[in-house]
């Protein structure tokens, strides 16, 4: 069983942002954040994650490897297997989360990919013990490890491991031979990941590295698959992610010509006004798929279930879109209709 991503979220130092120890004393393996009961309950935490991880599944992970475990937990999971990796109530969370099969390649962040705990045999928990003398953060203070489970590895420089805080209800991300972060709530650092997937920020590529693009500016000049094949640099140049963001803006927009085709039809039956023109791409290629179109009719917008139709159906493209780059570079790319 692959090991090496627990390994690698064994030692971290406390995030700068953070008080010093001589603030807050943490006694092993003790909370001493002085929360007296958790900010989520394990169901809780179970549905935030499911929640997100379904959202996985319309990137790059598919989701026949996403396992949900059944009522009560994963029958596996239990104190005999799992000590001295998981105990006490981290294992109570952690046996209720679901979990990708570890024959995924997918990465859920720069260099950075889950953690199948369900697929691990006793041995493999008893390889490693995570109860030395590291000091763990929450927002609250020092938190004990024993409240810590690491849901991802990271590898290589900069690679993320990620660990939640049970007992606080938090995520902190640590980037190898850097820095940590400082720890967020378990809801906000999925909803901003899930924005930055969204927005193009982070932009999986299956077979390769994930892109970060955070300060990756719009290119006035279009780029062409010939540029990119014959560059000599080994892959994530500025050009090959200014290219993959050209792509993906395009792929969106022909999204959204088809969802703004289907309005029309929509409309028309209720004998709406139409516009006099189509809408046109932005700066912001989400909204290509969400909002453009909407403004355009004297309609409701699309809320619930209709709106997760949609952002759903834009995934779904965009999953699908291949090209003679596919092969090259691993990249999902299209080419927006003439």
């Amino acid at each position: 069983m692959p090991l090496d991503f627990v390994k690698m979220c064994s030692g971290r130092n406390s995030p700068s942002s953070s008080p010093s120890p001589s603030v807050a004393e943490s006694s092993s393996g003790s909370d001493s954040s002085g929360r007296s009961t958790p900010r989520y309950t394990p169901d809780e935490i179970a549905i935030i994650f499911l929640n997100f991880y379904k959202f996985l599944t319309n990137l790059d992970y598919d989701a026949v490897d996403l396992k949900i475990p059944p009522p009560g937990g994963w029958p596996t999971m239990t104190t005999e297997i799992c000590a001295p990796l998981i105990t006490g109530y981290a294992l109570e969370v952690a046996r209720r989360l679901p979990y990708f099969d570890e024959k995924s390649k997918a990465d859920i962040h720069y260099k950075s990919r889950l953690i199948d705990y369900p697929s691990y045999e006793r041995d493999d928990f008893h390889k490693y013990d995570r109860r030395e003398d590291i000091e763990f953060w929450s927002s609250e203070g020092v938190v004990g490890p024993i409240y810590i489970v690491c849901i991802a590895g990271g590898r290589e420089s900069f690679g993320r491991d990620l660990f939640l805080n049970v007992i606080d209800g938090e995520i902190t991300e640590s980037l190898i031979r850097a820095m940590d972060l400082s720890p967020v709530d378990i809801k906000d650092y999925f909803d901003n990941l899930r924005e930055a997937y969204q927005t193009l920020k982070l932009i999986p590529c299956p077979g390769r590295i994930t892109i970060e693009a955070w300060d990756v500016e719009d290119g006035a000049d279009e780029i062409t698959e010939e540029q990119v094949i014959s560059q000599k640099k080994e892959w994530h140049t500025n050009l090959d992610v200014q290219y993959a963001l050209d792509s993906i803006i395009n792929m969106r927009a022909f999204a959204a010509a088809l969802v703004f085709n289907a309005t029309v039809a929509v409309a028309s039956v209720f004998d709406t006004i139409l516009p006099t023109e189509e809408p046109t791409i932005t700066s912001d290629p989400w909204r290509c798929t969400t909002e453009i179109f909407e403004s355009y009719f004297d309609v409701p917008k699309p809320t619930g279930s209709l709106l997760t139709a949609i952002l759903f159906y834009g995934d779904k493209l965009q999953k699908g879109c291949k090209s003679a780059l596919t092969d090259a570079m691993g990249l999902p790319v299209c080419t927006f209709p003439p």
